[in-house]
């Protein structure tokens, strides 16, 4: 759960780290808000922590 790596390209911000569908994204305060999104139809959440 501890190892991530950095992520690159379309739909992902600089700085993104992705690891066993936990999401860090940096932010402009320096710390990184860590998340998981999910979907079903007609609904979206994405519970986060910083």
């Amino acid at each position: 759960m501890r190892t991530f790596v950095k992520v690159d390209g379309p739909g992902w911000l600089p700085g993104t780290r992705y690891g066993l569908g936990v999401v860090g994204v940096p932010l402009t305060c320096g710390g990184l808000l860590w998340g998981h999104g999910g979907d079903t139809p007609g609904h979206h959440s994405a519970p986060v922590h910083r």
